[in-house]
């Protein structure tokens, strides 16, 4: 995992532990769903869906009180030494407390993915999937 100090200097302050083995969410199609909260600024749950092109797909979305909030994901090909990060952005509307999904990103083999939260400039990041 990368260290705390170089995530703090690009605005990742909070990251959970290894996002595995949770339960399946309340949306057709997805197999696996995971939700990780953080104190004072909100929740982000991730997806993982299978395609009819036999690979898997992650989506986010997230809740929080703060005026406005985006969700996103992170992505990885060499086991989070680096990233892509902001993929599928989606904010949410003017006076609610959640997005919607995301628009899906590829998570198979060889990628790592993990959903974020960013409130006032500060991200919060689940752990990889």
């Amino acid at each position: 995992m990368i260290a705390t100090t170089a995530l703090a200097a690009i605005g990742v302050v909070g990251i959970s532990g290894a996002a595995h083995a949770d339960s399946t969410c309340d949306e057709p199609g997805t197999y696996y769903c995971h939700q990780d909260g953080f104190q004072g600024v909100g929740s982000v749950e991730i997806a993982t869906t299978l395609y009819s092109d036999h690979h898997e797909y992650m989506e986010v979305r997230a809740w929080s009180n703060a005026d406005h909030f985006v969700a996103y994901m992170d992505v990885s090909t060499n086991g989070g030494a680096t990233w892509n990060g902001w993929q599928d952005q989606v904010s949410n509307a003017y006076g609610t407390t959640y997005t919607g999904w995301s628009d899906p990103e590829y998570d198979g083999p060889g990628y790592w993915v993990r959903g974020c939260i960013n409130v006032n400039g500060l991200s919060y990041c689940t752990g990889w999937h």
